[in-house]
């Protein structure tokens, strides 16, 4: 992994770009022409080759290391989705600045456990924001994953799942 990709202070999108998710390619062309500082991390969903680690473990690490998630949920059915993305930011305390969509709704709170944005404004606000107020930053992202790890931690779905097994 190169010394840029081991900056602590990175600003990031990771993901693919296929034809399901096509949506996203307007967003990262935007993203580029505003010369918002996100570095792209574009993968084929699988570890070889990847710029965000070889294994599950350096693609943990990586992760951690995000200060800010950049994360797009439409595809090209006009639906919008919670990506496994969105949770992985969470679990890995960054900030997850999500396109708005109502699937994280459920899990999490708008303003609270993440930041939604709707357009390119907003989402450049948003970035210049949290990149001068890292207290700001880091509240947002410590209340998602105490939040995470109250409801949805690995140990609680489990208790829940034996609990209800043996009644």
């Amino acid at each position: 992994i190169s010394e840029k990709v081991r900056d602590a202070r990175l600003l990031a999108f990771v993901g693919g770009l296929f034809d399901y998710n096509s949506p996203r390619g307007v967003w990262l062309t935007l993203i580029k022409l505003r010369r918002i500082p996100c570095q792209l991390f574009l993968s084929t969903h699988t570890m070889s080759g990847s710029k965000a680690g070889a294994t599950p473990e350096e693609y943990a690490a990586f992760m951690s290391r995000l200060r800010i998630s950049v994360n797009f949920s439409a595809r090209a059915t006009a639906k919008k989705v919670m990506t496994g993305r969105a949770w992985e930011s969470i679990i890995a305390k960054s900030l997850l600045l999500e396109e708005d969509n109502e699937e994280i709704k459920r899990f999490f709170v708008p303003f609270v456990h993440y930041i939604p944005f709707k357009n390119i404004d907003e989402l450049q606000a948003y970035v210049s924001f949290f990149e001068r107020n890292e207290s700001a930053r880091r509240a947002v992202a410590e209340r998602a994953y105490d939040w995470f790890q109250r409801l949805y931690s690995k140990e609680r779905i489990w208790s829940g799942l034996l609990a209800t097994a043996l009644k």
